[in-house]
């Protein structure tokens, strides 16, 4: 059993965020601590409310599970706001950290902003550099990159710019924002391509959560990038497939699919 972290905003409606990596991490035997950054009053049709937690108490849930437990893995997620991520970066700094996946969560399915726009440069020279993939959506990427993101060409140039801010690796996911529903990856030196067959779902609440919750698990196992990332994407499509059809709006997946 390996130990994961999860950094990242409370979803109540159980679909995205926080729950959502605990269940799929969980899902896979895998055990999951979690630092709460911001609680977020939401469904699967959109956000209502959120605040931010105090940013030395995220900056303590950081520490005393380095204490007690510490980590093989950490899912980074929504990090809203400067201190915030000062926070993080701060309580990191100078651990022994690996495996750190982020999903940048900068802006909701239903496209509720969850990031301050003035937070993204301290993003970039604070914890891009401790990243070993980051995974953004197009919208995210467009944010990152400050660029119109239309095909794959465009994701290609995207995933360099990215990988040129201090990150590992990238992966850059198209969605539906791209015709075939690929993923770019760059490792610096090749780019590779994924794509996965695209389920025509509206049951599609926090996949970009859980999809690097997946990679972080898989990574502490030991499997490598790449292979993390096609099994992390063969879990969500699976979990699309098989959802249970809760919620409205964006439904709920089906984290439990494997059992």
């Amino acid at each position: 059993m390996k130990k994961i972290m999860t950094i990242s905003g409370s979803d109540c409606s159980g679909g995205a965020g926080i729950q959502a990596d605990i269940k799929a991490v969980s899902s896979r035997g895998d055990f999951i601590s979690s630092v709460i950054v911001a609680v977020v009053a939401e469904n699967t049709k959109g956000v209502k409310s959120l605040n931010y937690v105090d940013s030395n108490l995220v900056k303590d849930q950081i520490d005393v599970i380095f204490e007690d437990m510490g980590t093989d893995a950490i899912k980074l997620g929504m990090l809203p706001s400067e201190e915030i991520i000062e926070a993080v970066y701060e309580s990191l700094k100078d651990k022994d950290i690996k495996n750190v996946v982020f999903d940048p969560c900068m802006v909701t399915k239903s496209e509720d902003e969850l990031v301050e726009d003035k937070s993204i440069e301290i993003l970039k020279n604070k914890i891009f550099p401790m990243v070993d993939l980051i995974c953004p959506n197009i919208p995210e990427a467009e944010s990152i990159c400050s660029m119109k993101i239309k095909n794959e060409d465009d994701m290609r140039k995207a995933s360099k710019l990215i990988y040129n801010m201090g990150v590992k690796n990238v992966l850059v996911k198209g969605g539906s924002h791209i015709d075939g529903s690929i993923d770019v990856f760059y490792d610096g030196e090749n780019f590779e391509v994924f794509s996965i067959k695209r389920i025509d779902s509206k049951n599609i609440q926090g996949t970009g959560d859980v999809l690097a919750a997946i990679i972080a698990s898989n990574l502490a196992n030991g499997m490598d990038m790449k292979k993390s990332i096609l099994n992390a994407k063969e879990y969500v499509t699976n979990a699309i497939e098989t959802a249970p059809g809760i919620g409205e709006g964006f439904g709920i997946l089906n984290f439990f699919h494997e059992k």
